[in-house]
């Protein structure tokens, strides 16, 4: 029993049922010319539900279910107990169908640009989507091939179209007699849908995959984040385009969270952190260089995420720091510091047969020192002599005292271990002082900007890139 304490709450009750008993009596009406029962929900999901009873798919009998949905165009005017439905409310959308076999076997399909590709039903648009006013039809035999499932099927069907307004039928055609019979598909009252969830049974549409993104897209290396994050973007548009992801037989699509390192391993860290335990991202991409990958690595192994650094190349990365051992969630898409050193020392002895050899390395940079240890001993077990190690400090703008000290060792070539920024200003001062021998160059010089940056003074110069 309702109890009502106020005229006000008298009325606001009494507006309710009124309410329910006119979208009740308006489900059975047939406001169009077709005939055929519909129902509009007005609400931001812009989802609705029909409910097929009964779907038969016999190869062995030729039975067969044909299916028909339409995306319902209200007419200018149409009163649905809640007043006059605008056609503007119509939107093109995609269609779901939650398969239930009577073996307790369940199918999940949605159109998508593959449907066309791959001629799954008729009536689609070229983005997978149904357009306003327009009809879908497939047979149940082209859906169990779509989803790989076996083609004989007893059972029942959710369709859920992605657009405001549903109605359908589906027709069970015997082959052997020529004849059928068919049910209209009619929306369950209140079956509009919510974001999340289920509603009377309903079943929901998958879920967005998410993926978060760590890159340095603002800092000291924005031209290595800038590339990762458009990377990363058109993985997701393609993947997204031919239809998502397939789990359990259903497509997903992907969702890219990017987040800005800013070039700084603590914040690298955090947003590692806030990525894995605020959002739903089931994996993480990046960060780039390694001293911000190795601190975020660190975070997503404790919290037992997936993260994939595309650059980090310090064999720290995917190491356990106490251990030693490989980490069991961090992967990379790239050669470590190891095989770079080896790579490089043996095409400085062997192509270009250089004895001797100078290194430059910014000794407050982990894996830029790194680097140049790695190639000195690679260089040093393959024959060659380090004849000069100097150091410098990021943001040094003078290096001519350490050239001058490479010259007088006379090396027949010189690794550089340097981020892009800082390459075309060093190599600059070195040839106005009189080196030409060829420098070494590592990944850290990865951009299309040295072409412009360094210009001719990096003629003649290698690097070793992924």
């Amino acid at each position: 029993m309702i109890r009502a304490k106020s005229p006000h709450q008298i009325c606001f009750v009494l507006f309710l049922l009124l309410f329910v008993l006119c979208i009740s009596a308006e489900a059975g009406r047939r406001p169009i010319s077709s005939g055929l029962p519909f129902l509009v929900f007005p609400s931001t999901s812009r989802q609705v539900a029909v409910f097929a009873p009964f779907l038969a798919n016999v190869p062995a009998l030729g039975v067969s279910t044909s299916i028909s949905v339409s995306n319902v165009v209200m007419p200018a005017g149409t009163s649905l107990g809640f007043g006059a439905v605008s056609p503007t409310l119509s939107n093109p959308g995609t269609i779901e169908f939650h398969l239930y076999s009577q073996d307790g076997n369940y199918y999940f399909y949605e159109t998508s640009p593959t449907s066309v590709a791959s001629s799954v039903g008729s009536g689609l648009d070229s983005s997978g989507d149904l357009p306003p006013g327009g009809t879908y039809r497939v047979t149940l035999a082209d859906l169990l091939q779509a989803v790989g499932a076996d083609p004989s099927f007893g059972g029942y069907a959710w369709i859920i179209g992605h657009f405001p307004a549903i109605q359908g039928s589906d027709t069970i055609f015997n082959g052997a007699t020529r004849s059928g019979f068919s049910f209209d598909l009619r929306p369950p009252v209140a079956s509009s849908l919510g974001s999340r969830g289920n509603l009377a049974g309903i079943p929901r549409g998958p879920e967005d995959v998410t993926i978060g993104l760590l890159a340095e897209i603002t800092g000291p290396i924005p031209a290595v984040g800038l590339s990762c994050l458009n990377g990363a973007a058109l993985a997701v548009e393609e993947i997204n385009e031919e239809g998502g992801l397939s789990i359990d037989g259903r497509s997903h699509r992907l969702r890219l969270v990017a987040a800005d390192t800013e070039g700084s391993p603590a914040k690298s860290a955090l947003l590692a952190s806030e990525l894995t335990n605020l959002t739903s991202a089931v994996a993480l991409i990046g960060p780039n260089s390694s001293g911000n990958a190795i601190p975020a690595a660190d975070v997503a192994e404790a919290n037992g995420i997936a993260l994939i650094t595309p650059w980090s190349t310090n064999p720290r990365t995917t190491l356990d720091p106490e251990t030693l051992l490989p980490k069991q969630n961090v992967f990379r898409a790239c050669f470590t510091d190891v095989f770079q050193g080896k790579v490089l020392s043996k095409f400085a002895r062997e192509t270009l047969q250089a004895g001797k050899a100078a290194v430059l390395y910014d000794r407050n940079a982990a894996v830029l020192k790194s680097q140049a240890e790695l190639f000195s001993a690679s260089f040093e077990e393959a024959g060659g002599e380090i004849v000069a190690s100097e150091e410098y400090a990021a943001g040094d703008t003078d290096f001519s005292a350490q050239f001058n000290r490479i010259r007088a060792a006379e090396p027949d070539v010189i690794f550089l271990p340097s981020y892009y920024t800082e390459v075309p200003a060093q190599v600059r001062q070195a040839r106005s002082l009189g080196i030409d021998v060829p420098f070494l160059g590592s990944d850290a010089w990865s951009t299309h900007a040295l072409n412009s940056d360094c210009g001719t003074d990096c003629e003649g110069i290698y690097i070793s890139k992924h």
